[in-house]
């Protein structure tokens, strides 16, 4: 069993379809095969508000590996949208550091970067570039530090990767303020509901942050086989 971690509903949009839907210790879990292997996906939340319930479900599930995957926003300049990352360090302001060093890393050939966790999402370009010069971390998010710390305290470090994509970058602050008000787009099931978001949002920044979305979206699908098949031969 592979357990996937993804914190948002849009994130991991095509693969949930594929996936049967239940409920366990109040988050939301989707369970069958990817890419030929028996999985679970639960779908954490940004920030993991429910850190406890997701410390017992990672326990009763006793997966062989657990994955983090999903986006994060670039820090630097010279980062990509689309492109993925295998996070080995992992740092959060007045935090202590966490470094992974696991056997499974060397299995994966993907460039190496640091994430900042922070409690809220940074809009401003300006904001990151001070935070790239005072921590040295490359994406941000606003999950990764918690899990590293839950993994520990189930002792599944040595079990885990955390895969980052480039969700978006230094000049995307518009982008971002029309994608908060697009992001349950995937999640409506009507068309009168996905119709009042795309008036909400607008007509041209909808199809905008639609098809920055599939692309992401497919690029997460495109990383998690890679990484699914290099665990088949651990």
């Amino acid at each position: 069993m592979i357990l996937v971690l993804v914190a948002l509903y849009d994130e991991a949009f095509p693969l949930l379809r594929k996936l049967n839907f239940f409920r366990m210790h109040g988050i939301s879990l989707y369970q069958g095969r990817l890419f030929g292997q028996e999985s679970a996906l639960a779908l954490i939340g940004a920030g993991v508000a429910r850190k406890m319930r997701l410390l017992k479900l990672m326990k009763d599930i006793s997966a062989q590996y657990v994955i983090n995957i999903g986006f994060a926003g670039a820090l630097r300049q010279g980062l990509q949208v689309g492109e993925g990352y295998v996070v080995d360090r992992f740092v959060m302001l007045r935090q202590q550091e966490k470094e992974l060093k696991t056997s499974l890393l060397q299995k994966v050939s993907l460039s190496r970067l640091t994430l900042l966790t922070h409690h809220e999402l940074i809009e401003q370009s300006q904001e990151r570039l001070e935070l790239y010069d005072l921590i040295g971390a490359d994406l941000i998010d606003m999950e990764g530090y918690f899990l590293v710390q839950l993994l520990e305290e189930a002792r599944l470090t040595k079990r885990f990767l955390c895969i980052k994509i480039v969700g978006d970058n230094l000049q995307d602050s518009v982008y971002l303020k029309w994608e908060k008000n697009f992001r349950s787009f995937f999640k409506e099931k009507s068309i009168l509901r996905r119709a009042g978001v795309i008036l909400r949002t607008g007509l041209y920044p909808s199809l905008y942050v639609y098809q920055r979305k599939r692309f992401l979206q497919e690029q997460l699908v495109h990383y998690l086989e890679y990484i699914f098949k290099k665990l088949s031969h651990h």
